[in-house]
């Protein structure tokens, strides 16, 4: 029996567009970095149905020329990050990004991460005035564009010298020592709340998957206790498990009886003192 992906790719899928329904998922990458800039076809989350949404305009896209002429223009330093940047706040405040001028959004699922080279160059693109705080610089003479993230900027640069007006606060180093080691410690708790966030969503997913494996191990046991019973009895009565009687009782008892027999012996590693791991079945 043919796989699903490859008869989809090569049967062609009705819910793609025509264009690309009967394209591989390289091919269909291939085609659309000619005109839109891509992360690379191997790269995490570069999926065919992320593919088709770029394709449709349901995802963040960019002109791939556009962004080439964008990148020409600018010096490396303007590409530098500000300490303790991880790729999940910068993931976040890209999205707030796209939310503010109206645009789609990334399209990558909460636990997963753009590769990180593409997602700074898509950052330095929208973020042109440093507003969101992920890289040291701006971009020289970039148009502020009128967003709440830029006018909280411009708020913050306020409060600034409003709290710091006087030059023997603003150049005491024992300010300047303070309120530098209070941005740093603030910027390491967002980030590492970023990715906390970042993999609880993982682990939602992964559970949700293993939920969704659950009911099918659990509906296949009970298929297969079944067709063993009906073989050993000769009972072809497909009802008789349901019958509320002495009968059904009984049915269902053997029933999970052979359940017992054929289920799958599940492990669950357990810590001992000494930290050393060990697998011990579960009943």
């Amino acid at each position: 029996m043919m796989p699903e992906r490859i008869a989809i790719e090569r049967l062609g899928n009705p819910a793609e567009p025509e264009e690309l329904r009967y394209l591989t998922k390289k091919d269909i990458h291939s085609r659309l970095a000619s005109e839109w800039y891509l992360p690379d076809n191997k790269c995490r989350g570069i999926t065919r149905q992320y593919l088709i949404d770029v394709f449709r305009g349901h995802v963040f896209r960019i002109n791939f020329f556009d962004m080439q002429r964008f990148l020409a223009e600018l010096h490396k330093d303007l590409f530098k990050k500000v300490p303790f940047m991880n790729s999940a706040d910068m993931k976040a405040k890209v999205e707030v990004h796209l939310v503010e001028n109206d645009l789609p959004p990334l399209g990558y699922a909460p636990h997963i991460m753009p590769e990180e080279q593409w997602l700074t160059k898509v950052a330095r693109y929208l973020d042109r005035t440093n507003s969101s705080a992920i890289f040291l610089y701006p971009i020289p003479n970039a148009p502020a564009p009128n967003t709440l993230t830029q006018r909280m900027m411009r708020a913050k640069a306020a409060c600034k010298e409003h709290l710091f007006g006087d030059p023997r606060i603003r150049n005491d180093k024992d300010v300047i020592a303070d309120v530098e080691s209070l941005w740093q410690a603030q910027k390491k708790f967002v980030n590492r709340r970023r990715e906390v966030e970042a993999l609880q969503a993982h682990l939602d997913a992964c559970t949700a998957k293993l939920n969704r494996q659950n009911n099918i191990v659990s509906a296949c046991l009970s298929r297969a206790a079944m067709t063993v019973y009906k073989l050993g009895t000769e009972d072809n009565d497909p009802e008789s498990v349901y019958v509320e009687n002495a009968a059904g009782a009984n049915v269902r008892v053997q029933a999970t009886q052979i359940q017992r027999l054929y289920a799958p012996t599940l492990t669950q590693p357990e810590v001992h003192s000494r930290g050393r791991r060990s697998s011990q079945p579960r009943a």
